[in-house]
């Protein structure tokens, strides 16, 4: 999947430039505001969100997933910034711990491992208020490690020695609660959304940064 976010005021559907063309549809009404680089999708906290239909090519063992964000303060302490599941049942999914800090948040990284449902790195402190920061999640499956960066930098690490949960049916959701698609909603900027079916290395992903730093530039599918 990759979602530039760059989506005209007018469409009600968020295009996905990735290799299978999964279309995602807007609910609510983001505005479109400056990115990082050109422009991004401002989500108000409140109903705006992205629901990407449910894929066969979604269901994942191995992953990367990566998105440029500027959250700012919410009311909330957990805010969904993307990913798909069902409560107890995560496959890749990304919150923001803290959103309502004054000052920083932190990244929960979370998927299923094994008949844990919810499993993940420690959360990864340093995402800045009205800052954009890149964020990265990996996971080489079993045996290997689940990771997660922060503007190109390797913060947490875990080991992975069971069975990574490849939920069948759960849509994939952008900016709201990722578990449901409802609640939880995002306040904030996100932009450059892109989904890996493999896990990218370090190096990897501080290419990935220092390129989409300067420019969005093509996925690397």
């Amino acid at each position: 999947l990759w979602y530039p976010l760059n989506d005209a005021n007018t469409s009600n559907t968020a295009k996905d430039w990735g290799p299978n063309q999964i279309d995602g549809v807007i609910s609510g009404n983001p505005a479109r505001v400056g990115g990082q680089v050109g422009t991004a999708f401002e989500f108000d906290g409140n109903d705006d969100k992205i629901i990407v239909p449910n894929h066969s090519s979604m269901r994942l063992g191995t992953y990367t997933l990566s998105v440029w964000v500027r959250p700012v303060t919410n009311n909330e302490n957990w805010t969904g910034i993307a990913g798909r599941g069902e409560g107890s049942h995560r496959n890749y999914i990304f919150w923001l711990n803290q959103s309502n800090s004054a000052t920083s948040g932190k990244l929960h990284h979370r998927f299923r491992h094994g008949s844990t449902g919810s499993f993940g790195p420690d959360d990864a402190s340093g995402i800045l208020m009205g800052s954009w920061t890149h964020i990265v999640g990996t996971n080489s499956g079993n045996p290997g490690y689940a990771k997660s960066f922060l503007n190109g930098e390797l913060i947490q690490t875990v080991t992975v020695n069971n069975t990574i949960g490849q939920h069948q049916s759960s849509d994939f959701r952008i900016g709201a609660n990722p578990d449901s698609g409802a609640g939880n909603y995002f306040k904030g900027r996100i932009q450059d959304l892109r989904l890996y079916s493999t896990a990218l290395s370090a190096s990897e992903v501080l290419d990935l940064y220092n390129a989409a730093a300067s420019d969005s530039g093509a996925p690397v599918i």
